[in-house]
């Protein structure tokens, strides 16, 4: 698959244009403005042709993709922990609680689709865990046990708004 967004920037061809112009426009430079203007335009309308071509050919890796929200409207846990957990404690949980340890780092947890670390409630840290929309009862389970068992979680809410996380009162 070939992704154009990383590497096309419609900067270059207005600066590539803007100096096409000025060397146009100077009566030196009057040949090497008409070659530079062709030139520019020429990148322009090669870069609309390759896209099309790639989009018609199924190419184009972010056609189909379906958009999913980093933080969703519904959080589906809000883990807070102790007042006294120190930021190593909350990394440690994070690594060995939420994710599972593999070759190259830590991935979430089987059913989990997002973690995200939210701002002091109420004086202490919370994380917000989604999961994934197919994940089964057996991998929120799961999840659910190992977060109970923590010694360093204080209270965990489930199905919680976003705009309702900052009201709740974990004591």
């Amino acid at each position: 698959m070939v992704s154009l967004s990383a590497n096309w920037d419609p900067f270059n061809p207005c600066l590539g244009f803007a100096w096409c112009v000025l060397h146009f426009v100077s009566s030196r430079g009057r040949w090497l403005g008409t070659l530079s203007i062709v030139a520019a335009l020429q990148i322009v309308v090669s870069s609309i042709v390759t896209f099309k071509v790639l989009d018609s050919l199924g190419r184009v890796r972010y056609k189909h993709e379906q958009m999913l929200p980093v933080v969703p409207d519904v959080a589906d846990l809000v883990i807070y922990f102790n007042s006294e957990a120190t930021q190593d404690q909350i990394r440690e949980f994070w690594e060995m609680t939420l994710s599972t340890t593999q070759e190259k780092g830590h991935w979430p947890r089987p059913g989990i689709g997002s973690i995200l670390r939210h701002a002091r409630v109420a004086g202490h840290e919370a994380v917000i865990v989604s999961f994934s929309p197919g994940a089964t009862q057996a991998q929120r389970d799961d999840v659910l046990a190992r977060v109970k068992s923590s010694r360093i979680v204080h209270k965990m809410s489930e199905h919680v708004p976003l705009d309702k996380i900052e009201n709740l009162q974990p004591n």
